[in-house]
């Protein structure tokens, strides 16, 4: 059943125009990357720094439990490697990793991956493009639907600039 999984996840990813290979990954503990996507996000480099990781682990079959792989990921995004290193070597971010665990179980998340739409809509698993567009359509719906755009009025009576979606008025 595993095999299965797995060979679905590379036909997707296949699809996507990635070359994942399962035969090369190396399972481990991610605790310590989940500190350093941590790090990297209070640099703006946390997307980034994701998409290197996901390449290390799935593309080329890196151990990202080690943290000298961890350092040689954030060094190729632009951390900086002797803070990173002191951020691993430490228990910084811990609590966050922690804390995301135990949101994570509050709300029913049992594996990887999930991803978690408007804290309302959940998929599960590896799945189609067609499901991923299907509930962000919905979830912006309802969204859009609950937050319904206001008009600003504005309180001063000169004739300063306007502003809406459609440009600026003097």
């Amino acid at each position: 059943q595993a095999k299965q999984m797995t060979g679905n996840v590379v036909e997707m990813a296949k699809n996507a125009g990635l070359s994942f290979d399962f035969d090369k990954n190396i399972p481990g503990n991610s605790f310590d990357a989940h500190r350093f996507l941590h790090f990297a996000k209070t640099k703006g480099l946390q997307n980034e720094a994701e998409e290197a990781l996901f390449h290390a682990h799935f593309i080329d079959g890196k151990d990202t439990a080690q943290l000298n792989v961890l350092v040689e990921v954030g060094e190729k995004v632009g951390l900086d490697k002797n803070e990173l290193n002191a951020v691993l070597q430490s228990d910084e971010f811990t609590e966050h990793v922690r804390y995301d665990i135990y949101e994570s179980q509050q709300i029913g998340i049992r594996g990887v991956p999930y991803f978690v739409l408007d804290r309302k809509y959940a998929i599960s698993g590896a799945q189609p493009v067609e499901s991923f567009k299907g509930a962000i359509t919905q979830a912006f719906g309802e969204w859009k639907a609950e937050h319904p755009k206001t008009e600003l009025k504005s309180l001063n009576n000169n004739n300063d600039a306007v502003c809406d979606e459609n440009g600026c008025e003097i």
